[in-house]
């Protein structure tokens, strides 16, 4: 399976119960920094006066939206981020945070009694939902929603570096493998594709991340893209005057230019000389 495919196979996991119930407590948050917001504006000003039904009203019109934008956006993030990646889809959902708020406070005013038109509610609520989205929908999405933590901070949650257990994906199923069974790893974009027994497995993290959670004196980085179980290397050749790893399974992995010095003092321990080309 190859890295492309083996990608499109990859489905993120649906947010569960919790998730949502973090979304309540982050909207719950933006209206208590919004009427602190009207506390703070009035003492400044110097004409303040306690009327929480003005504060709540002007809260909600404002700020209402949020608990349908914040898991639209995910959803949309998250939508774009299988086609692309993850800083498009937060780019692309900003549209949708502004004119879903601008209609909901020009409905919520209009409601109340305001006297808001559509056009004034797109242009008041465009720096405040532009605001709103970089403070709270990007910093909530990175902290509460699973996918986008690294694996150093999310999968390595599960894998703990003092253990052989790797957390990965076959297809759609999440599986663990051990580390030791590993024969070699190439980089596939976000991801790395760990090749494990004729069978290839995706786990969401970086070559380095990967790096500290593998044995070191077991694998070793050959190129940018690939690391490699010395194990199961049998022989260094040569091709077109680039020299290359052939492994057991018959696999053939490049060694790069700045690895090269390393990798050969490495392999050379656990290689005969005649398997040196």
């Amino acid at each position: 399976m190859s890295a492309r495919s083996a990608q499109l196979e990859f489905k993120l996991e649906r947010p569960g119960s919790g998730f949502f119930l973090r979304m309540l407590l982050a909207w719950a948050g933006i209206l208590t920094a919004a009427m602190l917001y009207c506390v703070l504006h009035g003492a400044v000003v110097g004409d303040f006066e306690f009327r929480p039904g003005v504060m709540l009203r002007w809260t909600v019109v404002h700020w209402g939206a949020w608990p349908l934008l914040l898991p639209l956006s995910f959803w949309l993030i998250r939508f774009v981020q299988r086609r692309v990646n993850l800083v498009v889809g937060v780019v692309a959902a900003v549209p949708l945070t502004i004119l879903g708020s601008a209609l909901f406070a020009y409905l919520a005013d209009l409601g109340l009694g305001g006297e808001w038109t559509l056009v004034q509610a797109v242009y008041h609520m465009t720096p405040i939902a532009a605001g709103t989205y970089a403070v709270f929908v990007t910093t909530a999405f990175c902290l509460l929603y699973p996918s986008t933590l690294s694996a150093a901070t999310r999968e390595a949650s599960v894998a703990d570096e003092r253990t052989d257990r790797l957390p990965v994906w076959k297809g759609r199923l999440q599986t663990t493998i051990s580390a030791d069974s590993v024969e070699w790893v190439r980089a596939a974009k976000n991801y790395v594709e760990l090749f494990a027994g004729g069978e290839a497995y995706l786990m969401r993290c970086s070559m380095t991340e990967l790096e500290r959670l593998l044995p070191a004196e077991r694998f070793l980085r050959i190129h940018r893209s690939y690391l490699v179980n010395t194990g199961v290397v049998t022989g260094i050749r040569r091709g077109k005057g680039k020299p290359y790893a052939v492994l057991q399974s018959g696999s053939r992995l490049p060694i790069g230019p700045t690895y090269r010095e390393a990798a050969f003092s490495s392999l050379n321990r656990g290689i005969g000389p005649g398997n040196m080309a």
